[in-house]
Formats: C-alpha cells, structure tokens, sequence
C-alpha cells in the first residue's frame, strides 16, 4: 500500500500560480485542503546555498514527515534527498509508483 504525504508550498514569487477565475479557484482550494493538513515548520534549515528559497521546501516537507518531495527545481534535485526524504522529479515519482 502506497502512502504519500502532499506538501504545497507558496510564496511571494509566483510558485504557484492557478489562471481561472475567483470561484473555480476555491473550488480547487477546497478539493485540495479535503486531503492535505497544514504543518508548522519546527525547524529553520540552510542547505541550499545556491537558491536559499528552496529550503523552504525542505522545512515544511521535514515539518510533515514527508517520504517525499515531487519538484522539478534543479537544486533540490541535485540535492537528491534530505533527512530520508527523497527528491525526485514528477516523470521520475510516477514510474516510481507504476511499479
């Protein structure tokens, strides 16, 4: 049996991004929160020297106890996993779990 843990990650600069209309985007909103719960991030990290907004990535997947982050930025896939948290591609996560 496969468990994920799903992590969303916003912020100020446009990483994610939904082009619809006011009320179809609460509609995804809400399917989404039905499934996800919110984490508090317990611990400040510095690893990605290069790009340090994506240790923001790594704090709340730590926060959840992810077994994974699905990102396609290239410094956290260079990184390739983190604290038993791998970090894989989506191409990658979906042949992982067609298995």
């Amino acid at each position: 049996n496969f468990h994920s843990s799903w992590v969303f990650c916003s912020n100020r600069y446009g990483g994610f991004n939904l082009y619809s209309s006011s009320g179809n985007l609460q509609i995804f909103l809400d399917d989404i929160f039905e499934f996800c719960h919110l984490v508090e991030v317990n611990e400040k990290i510095i690893i990605i020297k290069d790009d340090p907004d994506d240790d923001k990535i790594l704090e709340c997947a730590i926060s959840a106890k992810c077994d994974y982050i699905i990102y396609g930025d290239r410094h956290l896939i260079k990184l390739g996993s983190y604290k038993n948290i791998k970090i894989l591609e989506p191409a990658d996560f979906l042949f992982l779990v067609r298995k």
